[in-house]
């Protein structure tokens, strides 16, 4: 328990660190790029991590399954492993290209200039999975602090008006392109079994690592759906700086979401794999501590940036995104929505619950878009921020709904908020 404290409290501390470089990354570029840029690039940016998704496609997911059985069992798939997020990025770059010569409003030579960024989201990941197996939780909080500073340092020469503003295309592929040099130690491993230690157990194919990530890969689809199409829809069905003003408050609640994320995906997801296996009872026991901590959780932010969001958005980000203010105070709304959701969704990652989860998320997702699709053009922001409210809300519900019928039954809905039932 007390292991279990203290890489909690380092993972947190990484992720405030993480959250902080993120959140100065976009008030630097919101300082530097006027709103109608800021929305262009961001808008971009959410086109190519849409198709990013398919980038490992839920192999993240697939190597904490495989490696909770036994380290021996997982390093028989390493090389399939590796050879799954290698082919799956190609084909995501390829999808990547293709769609973007028939929509309307995508400029193909920021699509191509930002491509690396394909690779680097299923390297890192692929580097997380492999510390989190590991238990290097000191690594990991390093890498995490990486990705956000690495994004921060190349725009540097921006900053100092030694390139044109227009090139923050090239600085953010720069940035994607050394995040997948630094992740190829740990493909190396994977390609050659040697996850802690090598093993002689022959590889047992790609195919299966492709069955047993698909449910995870689509998951993960449709959440990059869900977060990032509205982005991409305020900029092209309303307008670059509709998107910039939701891109701006967005990222203040993405830095926010990351409490969650350390918790159940970087800490506790490789014992909830476990606990689902051998001991049903304290995963039970993990789940109920977990809802209310997290409820509480969520209060306490929703409340702290709803009061601070001017005081937030007029020093950090200036007078130009003043609407951004109106725009975070309704999303505040969503957060402990969203905090229940991360710890719901850990419990569906594991067994075969992953079908039920995917099939949820990709028809909140779904239902989103489209709802989103017609609603912008009319109402603008408040119709995507509506839309992610109502969205979050029946995506808990599903959640809970799921676990108490296939899961835990009565005891999902209690002790919530009993500290006792951790012990």
């Amino acid at each position: 328990m007390k292991s279990f404290f203290k890489n909690i409290s380092f993972m947190w501390i990484s992720a405030l660190c993480s959250a902080v470089l993120a959140f100065l990354f976009q008030v630097l570029l919101a300082r530097t790029l006027e709103p109608r840029l800021l929305g262009e690039f961001n808008s971009t940016l959410s086109f190519i991590l849409i198709f990013g998704a398919l980038s490992g496609f839920g192999v993240d997911n697939t190597i904490l399954k495989i490696f909770a059985k036994s380290i021996s069992y997982g390093n028989s798939y390493g090389k399939s492993i590796g050879l799954y997020i290698i082919s799956s990025s190609i084909f995501s770059l390829i999808l990547l290209m293709s769609f973007s010569f028939f929509i309307n409003g995508i400029v193909i030579d920021n699509i191509f200039i930002l491509s690396p960024l394909i690779f680097s989201l299923g390297f890192f990941n692929l580097q997380s999975a492999v510390y989190q197996i590991e238990a290097k939780y000191n690594k990991l909080a390093l890498w995490q602090i990486a990705n956000s500073l690495i994004r921060l340092l190349v725009i540097i020469p921006l900053l100092f008006d030694l390139l044109e503003r227009d090139k923050i295309y090239y600085l953010y592929s720069l940035s994607s392109i050394l995040i997948v040099v630094f992740s190829i130690p740990s493909m190396l491993k994977l390609l050659n079994g040697m996850i802690n230690h090598k093993e002689d157990k022959e590889d047992k194919g790609i195919i299966y690592i492709l069955k047993q990530s698909f449910p995870f890969g689509i998951g993960g689809l449709a959440h990059t759906l869900y977060f990032q199409s509205n982005i991409y829809l305020l900029s092209h069905l309303y307008s670059n700086e509709s998107a910039a003003y939701y891109s701006v408050s967005f990222s203040i609640l993405l830095a926010v979401y990351l409490f969650p994320a350390v918790v159940f995906q970087k800490v506790l997801l490789p014992r909830i794999h476990e606990w689902s296996y051998r001991d049903i009872d304290k995963l039970v026991r993990v789940f109920q501590y977990g809802n209310g901590f997290m409820i509480l959780s969520g209060v306490f932010f929703s409340i702290f940036i709803y009061f601070l969001s001017p005081t937030v958005i007029t020093i950090f980000f200036g007078d130009e995104y003043l609407e951004s203010i109106y725009i975070l105070k309704l999303l505040t709304f969503v957060i402990p929505i969203r905090f229940l959701i991360s710890s719901c969704g850990s419990i569906l990652s594991t067994r075969n619950l992953v079908n039920y989860k995917v099939i949820m998320m990709s028809l909140v997702a779904v239902l989103n878009f489209i709802l989103s699709y017609l609603l912008i053009p009319e109402y603008g922001i408040d119709g995507a921020v509506v839309m992610l409210i109502l969205s979050e809300l029946l995506l808990c519900i599903l959640f809970l709904f799921v676990i108490y019928k296939k899961m835990f039954g009565i005891r999902t809905m209690k002790n919530w908020f009993e500290i006792k039932v951790f012990k």
